[in-house]
This record gives C-alpha cells, sequence and structure tokens, in this order.
C-alpha cells in the first residue's frame, strides 16, 4: 500500500509492483466543469478498454480542489503542470476546452518528449453539435455516443 498526498491529489493504492502499470488516459474538463463531468463518459471508455486506467482531474480552483492553496497565478500552464506533477506518463489527454488547453499545455510544457507516445484528444461543443479535434484532424459529431465510436473507430488507445 502506498499513500501520497500532494497540494491537489491524495490517493490510496493497493497493487502488485510485479505487473506494469496499466496505459492511462487522463480526461480534462471545462472552465466550469469538474472531475464528475467526466463520469459516464469514462464509465463508457472503461467498458471499451478494460486494460486502461481513466484518471479524471478537478484542475485547480475547480472541484474538489477549489478549496485547496495554490501557488502561483491561475492560469492555463499552472493547471497543466499540476497535472504533469500527478502523472508524467499519460498515454492519452483528452480535455474538453479550457481542459483542451491543458491538455495543449502539458504538452508544451514537458521537459522532454513524455516516456510514452501521447495522443492528445480536445474536445467542444457548438450548438446541437460536438467537435472533436485530434491535432489538426477535425471531425463533428451529434452525441457522447458518437464520440465514443469515433475514439474507438480511429484507434484511440
Amino acid at each position: 500500500m502506498s499513500w501520497f498526498r500532494e497540494n491537489l491529489v491524495q490517493w490510496n493504492c493497493f497493487r502488485d509492483k510485479s505487473v506494469p502499470d496499466p496505459p492511462t488516459a487522463v480526461l480534462l474538463h471545462g472552465i466550469l466543469g469538474c472531475r464528475k463531468n467526466w463520469g459516464s463518459f469514462a464509465r463508457r471508455l472503461a467498458q471499451e478498454f478494460p486494460m486502461w486506467q481513466f484518471l479524471l482531474v478537478d484542475l485547480r480552483c475547480h472541484g474538489d480542489s477549489a478549496s485547496i492553496k495554490k501557488n502561483g497565478p491561475n492560469t492555463v500552464a499552472s493547471a497543466a503542470l499540476d497535472v504533469l506533477k500527478l502523472v508524467l506518463t499519460p498515454r492519452v489527454l483528452v480535455g474538453h476546452s479550457f481542459g483542451g488547453k491543458v491538455a495543449l499545455s502539458m504538452v508544451e510544457q514537458a521537459a522532454k518528449p513524455l516516456a510514452r507516445p501521447v495522443r492528445v484528444w480536445v474536445l467542444d461543443a457548438t450548438p446541437g453539435k460536438f467537435v472533436l479535434v485530434e491535432m489538426v484532424k477535425i471531425t463533428l459529431v451529434s452525441s457522447k455516443q458518437e464520440i465514443v465510436d469515433a475514439l474507438v473507430r480511429e484507434d484511440f488507445l
């Protein structure tokens, strides 16, 4: 068992160190959201990809992290650094709106290329449609299920 507590995170972990860490997808919420916004979406992804772990993060000043004192300015870059301190080797970053900016900032701030290949998906919304951006590829979809289907079809993981 290990116990980890830092400014913005706490959890318990029981694991067999002889088994490699599962690949990790980090999901980052929008500016007015919190990690709970990703709950049903993460459950769908976990059903499609049971060997993966999905980390839902409350960015600084949001959700459960809102009452924790933060160092430095509350910027996209500082939120990205918070998440980088939390998880150093994400395989996939998924961000909605503001969370997408945080994900892109994480890639930009990494002192060296991240240890594993990283895919970055930025989701945004327009009236009646969702916009799914994977770096330079843009796909319009009409529902959350279509997003999951697109992630599966495009070899998300």
